[in-house]
């Protein structure tokens, strides 16, 4: 049985104090809008003051001595587990070098907690929508459970995340970083469904190990149940083959892995678990892993299922395994030979038909919508008994209208009970919570009521990969930030606050005639209904393509066709019109080229591939394409890959080229190949190899020139890298690539997939700054004084005393 609530023991200590913590910058400062990140041992600081106990670490303050400010600060990640770590904030005036930090301790170790504003540092920090309301979480391709891991008898989010949300960089780099199971606290009211940032947890291999270990792997799900019956919350999990190489844990994709908690806290005040064996599942079930109960007789069972299979294609794989505990005694866990279930798309299971069975609760095909092929609306299947229980036919749940639905887990603990959902392509939360019991045995099956579940300080995470670039869509002065995604979503996050101190709005869809821009490769090339990666990663990149005066929707994406959308509206308030091709001289383009690629593609033999050779465009695929005026007739031009020369292995363009607007003699624009881009060498330009190709104009040296950022190196080191262009504006030529550096520490390790770079003047010092997505749709900041200067400001601290 699992329990929502837990309580871990804790070590009483002294009663709290307030201290002061003088800080100065010994350096001289290039100029303002300097990052300051001194590592402070506040334990080290205590204990040398006279006093016990330990950091509470949302007290912290930063007072500009001069004058008697609090200045914006923020803490780094290694809070979450220590009472070391860096306290962010940024010199605005060079002249003012002297700070103090104030402080108190605490009789027990709170966890951290994100202030309601949390200011961009940029030395790698997270950016926040810092909107004073609360705001989408997002983030969360899978899901495990709501149970009270903090120990304030609130219900928790606790969930396990693929590749990199938030970059360990520079201490920790892919993939050693990569994924995770965090918890997510809950805060607010306890009617409120409110949580604060991701916090990571750990293990160590016994008990009386000093070390502590992340839980990684590229693809990863975890469950949380009381596996041991000692009333406490502990943890499993299992891994995919793939990308599961950054595990310290042998074999480990081959196996369910089960932690216990040890009911003790290490010194951020989260849980630690203690490795506790492991047990084969059946090959290529992995996923989701869920412990339940199953067959009623006690004793928690698992369940398999075929993650990622189950969304694959037309005819998805939605079987599982089911694995029965016959250790009567519930742990530890004994199998029995595993059986074959039918219970649909990333289920979990509840108790619908209130029957006293678990239901499978799962996802099924969303007859709706014809944007994907994959299974996405909230369904049930019924429990029909036996052992292994048999599962009756999918239905709808008519009365939840959420729209691409990823990922659910079951809250059956507590007074209020229900389905947490991912939806909108994991960038939202919901908990469908049951309406009361009361006269359930007379209706067919219990009914849910939806109800978002966010965040006061959340992240911003929009998903997968979503390609960010900077722009003031409205034109009223700030910069917002434009954005794409691998779900095909082309998206507008306004910010409504300043340059400096930016606040969010939700992002909401780009409109074409009134719809959503949305592009997969089944809207691109005909016969693609059942394409195996339906999928669309947009590029966007808003600028005047047709030279009328209003910036269009660029669309570069999955294919290798580029889309433009043509502004009808005004400055202020953008309009777009239907969607257009870029067409190249030399490559019309017509019914006859698009179903040759998608023939080429596999559409007559159903035998899917990506990036094949491709006759009928001059343009790589899944580029990202930059745009500006290369040869100063106040054209847009366009550098992107060129899919007619090499390629890597998996298809990817390996050269760029220039491609040039002009007008013909009836004065229409038109567009052609110019040349390829080559380097001081000669040789042409490699972009990044065996990946998806980021090229971004933009004049980075402030010489009135137009350079370029490009995503630098191969598959696991990769950094962006500015070539300067050393030519002039009407015949550019570009210098050799020189990788972009935090501090003097090159930016590699960052993310395997991109990262994604966004580049714009974002603190309004006339110089671009870097925005970095993750995978999971997170966007780390670099300031470019972080970026330009080859280490950090001297920083000396003095000695913590007790405040007056």
């Amino acid at each position: 049985m699992l329990l929502l609530l837990w309580s871990l023991s804790t070590v009483p200590a002294a009663e709290p104090v307030a201290l002061v913590l003088p800080v100065r910058i010994t350096s001289e400062l290039p100029g303002p809008k300097v990052c300051a990140d001194p590592m402070i041992d506040f334990s080290v600081q205590i204990g040398n003051a006279g006093f016990q106990g330990a950091l509470d670490p949302n007290s912290i303050q930063v007072i500009n001595v001069k004058t008697g400010q609090v200045t914006p600060h923020s803490l780094s990640r290694h809070f979450h587990h220590s009472d070391k770590g860096r306290v962010q904030w940024v010199i605005d005036d060079p002249k003012q070098t002297d700070f103090v930090i104030r402080f108190r301790t605490a009789t027990e170790r709170p966890i951290v907690k994100s202030p309601k504003r949390v200011p961009l540092i940029g030395v790698g920090d997270l950016l926040h929508y810092n909107a004073k309301v609360p705001r989408p979480i997002g983030g969360h391709p899978t899901l495990s459970r709501l149970v009270d891991l903090t120990g304030d008898g609130r219900a928790d989010l606790i969930c396990g995340v693929m590749y990199t949300y938030e970059s360990g960089w520079p201490e920790t780099k892919i993939p050693m970083d990569w994924g995770g199971i965090f918890c997510r606290p809950r805060v607010g009211s306890d009617e409120q469904l409110l949580f604060d940032d991701m916090i990571p947890l750990r293990y160590k291999q016994h008990r009386s190990a000093t070390e502590f270990h992340h839980f990684a792997a590229g693809y990863m799900h975890a469950d949380v149940a009381d596996l041991n019956r000692d009333g406490l919350p502990d943890l499993l999990f299992t891994t995919a083959v793939k990308s599961s190489e950054p595990s310290r844990i042998k074999n480990v994709h081959q196996y369910v892995h089960f932690f216990l908690n040890s009911g003790n806290r290490d010194s951020g005040g989260m849980p630690t678990f203690i490795a506790a064996g492991r047990t084969p599942h059946p090959v290529g079930w992995w996923g989701p892993v869920r412990a339940v109960d199953l067959n009623g007789d006690g004793p928690l069972d698992l369940v398999f299922g075929s993650m990622h299979r189950d969304s694959a294609s037309a005819r998805p794989d939605i079987s599982a395994y089911y694995i029965k505990n016959q250790n009567v005694n519930g742990w530890p866990f004994e199998p029995a030979k595993p059986e074959k279930l039918e219970v649909g798309r990333s289920p979990c299971f509840y108790d619908v038909d209130g029957d006293g069975k678990l239901d499978s609760v799962c996802l099924i095909r969303d007859d709706r919508s014809k944007r994907l092929n994959t299974s996405s609306r909230m369904g049930w299947r019924r429990n029909q008994g036996g052992d292994p229980p048999r599962f009756a036919p999918a239905k709808v749940l008519d009365e939840i209208t959420l729209a691409r639905c990823h990922f659910t887990a079951a809250v059956t603990q507590g007074v209020h009970q229900g389905i947490v959902v991912s939806y909108d392509a994991w960038q939202r939360l919901a908990f469908l919570e049951q309406e009361q019991k009361k006269g359930r045995s007379a209706v067919k099956r219990a009914r849910f009521v939806s109800r978002k579940m966010q965040g006061l300080s959340a992240e911003v995470a929009l998903g997968d990969q979503a390609t960010p670039f900077p722009c003031d869509w409205d034109e009223d002065g700030d910069w917002d930030l434009l954005v794409g995604g691998g779900y095909g979503d082309v998206r507008i996050l306004r910010n409504v606050g300043t340059n400096q101190s930016p606040i969010f709005d939700e992002v909401q869809p780009v409109l074409t005639q009134g719809k959503p821009v949305v592009i997969h490769m089944s809207q691109v090339f005909p016969r693609l209904e059942e394409y195996h990666h339906n999928m669309g990663y947009p590029h966007p990149a808003y600028i005047d393509w047709d030279a009328d005066g209003l910036r269009d929707l660029m669309v570069p994406n999955i294919s290798n066709r580029i889309f433009w959308y043509k502004n009808i509206g005004t400055p202020q308030q953008p309009r777009f019109g239907p969607r257009r091709q870029v067409v190249c001289d030399g490559f019309p383009e017509n019914e006859i080229t698009l179903g040759d690629t998608a023939r080429r593609l596999g559409a007559e033999t159903k035998e899917w591939l990506k990036r094949v050779p491709d006759p009928n465009s001059p343009f790589g695929w899944r580029s990202r394409a930059g745009f500006g005026d290369f040869n100063g007739d106040g054209l847009m031009d366009m550098i992107t890959t060129d899919s007619q020369g090499p390629t890597a292995p998996n298809g990817f363009a390996e050269q760029s080229a220039l491609f040039v607007q002009y007008r013909d003699e009836q004065g229409r624009l038109r567009l052609r190949r110019d040349r390829t881009i080559t380097l001081p060498d000669g040789k042409s330009m490699k972009n990044v190899g065996g990946q998806p190709a980021q090229t971004i104009p933009v004049d980075w040296d402030g010489d009135g020139l137009q350079d370029l950022v490009i995503n630098h190196g191969r598959t696991m080191d990769t950094a962006p890298a500015v070539l300067r262009n050393i030519g002039t504006k009407t015949n550019p030529r570009f210098d050799f690539p020189k990788r972009l550096a935090c501090w003097g520490q090159k930016l590699t390790g960052i993310a395997k997939h991109g990262p994604y770079y966004g580049v714009g003047d974002l603190d309004d010092d006339g110089k671009p700054d870097l925005l970095a997505c993750s995978e999971m749709g997170t966007y780390h900041f670099f300031r470019r004084t972080a970026l330009e200067m080859p280490h950090r400001p001297t920083i000396v601290l003095g000695s913590a005393t007790a405040s007056r």
